[in-house]
């Protein structure tokens, strides 16, 4: 699986005085017991005090590349080591912080379990705070910004997932909530000043963050404020994009030429059609699929236009209700090159498997039977980990 246009990131280690839970723990295991066996092997074979302090070195270093070392946090995700090879296909989502669950979950297109290790400690939030949040994995490590927390639906963060963990991560707090279309900009390698961009709608401000300190950016204003954008502002050609939302139907896209965010002259989706939607994107574009609304259109956006290229199988209008509700506070991943999973809503709650054709024109949608129905479970926050991740 190629997914290197998606995360495409390098790790920056994280410290954390409390001790993790190892997603991959057979693995650390073996990959230790290794590294004990090469250290013995090294000093046998000294003679002097500088020798035995290689070997020394040596097996730290040993110790931090294996899975859920200093170098690998989150075990065989994003690591490296030759023992994770076969175990590090990212080919499944962990779903967390969901409004309506209690337990976070494992799914991909086969299977679904709540039978995980997924810790939330003393130092991290109730599940309940952080539905409605967003999140990206940044230089190897999974943030996680905003949330609801209580009557003023405000959850600050940032937070981290380290292993099976949930952390308060360091550095400063936000000082406004992240919920309600704040997201990020996916950073690559090649750009030394990546950082995550994070968008809020209501008061339509642009911050960034490092990891551990809040950037001014150059980021101005947009010239509508985009509420209710469904958890994430999508990356094309390299830069932000800022799709609809609850109040606007306007589609802005930010130049760096002329630092400035660009209507897209003559694209407005119908009124709603954007609001609550969710997207994937990558080098085949920007894909969306619709949110809170009658419409059942998947858009691609690609060479700076926007086709529709298939439709929803969900009928937006929820039997017992006046309005139509369509798929509101869904989310998506891709899950392979060619495929995405849609998952969660507030009124509609079957897993969705899409399929896109080989060059991205044209898109099949089919409601997974095989996968339990979640009931409200709406806004998650869901991200792409392997096979088995954090299970019992």
């Amino acid at each position: 699986m190629d997914l290197s246009s998606l995360q495409n990131f390098s790790r920056e280690p994280f410290s954390s005085h409390l001790p993790r839970t190892c997603p991959d723990a057979e693995l650390q295991s073996e990959c230790n017991d290794a590294c004990r066996i090469d250290y013995s092997r090294c000093r046998l074979l000294c003679e002097t005090e500088y020798c035995l302090s290689i070997c020394d070195r040596e097996y730290e270093n040993c110790r931090a590349n294996c899975p859920c070392g200093e170098n690998c946090k989150e075990g065989c995700l994003n690591c490296e080591h030759p023992l994770c090879e076969n175990a590090n296909e990212l080919s499944s989502v962990l779903i967390i912080f969901a409004e309506g669950s209690e337990q976070p979950a494992l799914a991909n297109f086969q299977s679904f379990t709540q039978d995980l290790k997924i810790s939330l400690n003393n130092n991290g939030p109730d599940n309940e705070d952080f539905h409605s949040s967003s999140g990206f994995l940044y230089k190897g490590q999974n943030y996680l910004f905003g949330g609801w927390l209580g009557d003023d639906y405000r959850n600050y963060g940032p937070h981290i997932l380290d292993g099976c963990d949930i952390l308060k991560a360091s550095g400063a707090a936000f000082d406004f909530s992240c919920w309600y279309g704040a997201v990020g900009y996916l950073p690559t390698e090649d750009d030394p000043q990546a950082y995550i961009m994070l968008y809020h709608g209501y008061e339509n401000i642009v911050q960034g963050y490092d990891g551990s300190t809040i950037l001014e950016t150059n980021y101005p204003s947009p010239a509508d404020a985009h509420y209710f954008t469904g958890g994430h502002v999508p990356v094309y050609d390299k830069n932000p994009i800022l799709i609809a939302g609850d109040r606007t139907n306007s589609v802005e896209r930010y130049s760096p030429t002329s630092s400035s965010w660009i209507k897209d002259e003559g694209l407005e989706f119908p009124e709603y059609e954007a609001y609550f939607y969710t997207a994937v994107w990558g080098d085949f574009g920007v894909v969306i699929f619709p949110g809170h609304t009658e419409s059942t259109k998947v858009w691609r956006l690609n060479n700076d236009e926007w086709t529709h290229i298939g439709d929803v199988p969900w009928d937006p209008y929820i039997e017992g209700k006046s309005v139509a509700y369509g798929r509101y506070s869904a989310r998506s991943v891709m899950l392979s090159n060619n495929e995405a999973m849609v998952l969660g809503g507030r009124f509609y709650w079957k897993f969705t498997k899409f399929t896109f054709n080989e060059d991205f024109t044209s898109i099949e949608g089919e409601d997974l039977d095989n996968l339990p129905s979640l009931e409200y479970w709406d806004d998650p926050f869901a991200i792409l980990v392997p096979d088995g991740y954090c299970m019992l």
